[in-house]
């Protein structure tokens, strides 16, 4: 099987976003990578099987938003003072009106919404360590955050989410 002369491009974006590095870019960035990355896999492979450009384009652009989209669900913030402030004072009452009984069930991590801050773009949440009483120095921006109650997993740390901790 050759590869045209016209996948050329789609490999080479292909193959420099699958080895860039992401960790410092915001996450409208993140998700603009990863949209770009999952249309042009996809272009090249409805191309390689025989699709037509007109029919494989549009198709890779659908499937380029929708993997755009899917990423922007967390963004990943430093924490202002006040915002580790709020979320250690919410924690911290919500794990000190816990039994032990309870306590023994979770998680050694809290998830706990705190405050708003002009890069905010959706539900702020942070994680509060049961073990040592402190909170995370970052703060994840929830598309939408869980259900209270419910466990998340935020950079691969387990955690139940308590909303506001009441």
């Amino acid at each position: 099987m050759k590869i045209k002369s016209t996948h050329i491009p789609s490999v080479i974006l292909t193959i420099s976003l699958a080895t860039a590095g992401c960790a410092n870019m915001t996450p409208a960035q993140n998700s603009a990578t990863v949209g770009v990355a999952a249309a042009g896999v996809t272009e090249l492979a409805l191309s390689l099987a025989g699709v037509k450009q007109g029919v494989a384009l549009p198709v890779a652009a659908g499937v380029g938003a929708i993997f755009a989209g899917a990423t922007y669900i967390i963004a990943k913030n430093q924490a202002t003072a006040h915002q580790k402030q709020i979320a250690k004072e919410r924690a911290s009452a919500y794990y000190a009106n816990l039994n032990s009984q309870q306590k023994s069930q979770l998680p050694r991590h809290l998830a706990v919404q705190t405050t708003k801050t002009a890069k905010t773009k959706g539900d702020p949440v942070m994680l509060y360590d049961t073990k040592t009483g402190q909170v995370e120095d970052y703060v994840w921006d929830f598309k939408a955050a869980p259900a209270t109650g419910q466990k998340t997993k935020i950079d691969s740390v387990d955690a139940t989410y308590i909303a506001l901790g009441q």
